[in-house]
């Protein structure tokens, strides 16, 4: 029997575009042909576009808490790793916070 490669996740797709960005694709452009071809539901496609878009307007914010906890220069990193830096940083700062109850 056949195995099915493991279905793509948010975060995957989210991972794809940032490291085509960083090689010079345009998101506005590669974003929606990207979730097109995908079998993502509406709500991971929503959440593709909402990581994607967050990542890049907080990379200078993502870049200056790499470079405080980093051993070498940020422009060392690959890649790939970078672009994982900047979409898992996206995801936590994308919690909600628990609200004061005092």
């Amino acid at each position: 029997m056949k195995e099915r490669p493991p279905a793509l996740t948010a975060r995957d797709v989210a991972l794809d575009a940032m490291v085509r960005v960083d090689d010079g694709a345009f998101s506005h452009v590669l974003l929606p042909s990207l979730l097109r071809r995908s079998t993502l539901s509406a709500a991971d496609r929503g959440q593709v576009t909402a990581l994607v878009y967050g990542a890049l307007r907080g990379r200078g914010r993502c870049d200056f808490l790499l470079e405080q906890v980093l051993d070498r220069p940020l422009d060392a990193l690959e890649v790939p790793v970078r672009a994982d830096a900047e979409v898992k940083t996206t995801m936590l700062s994308s919690l909600r916070q628990p609200t004061s109850r005092g």
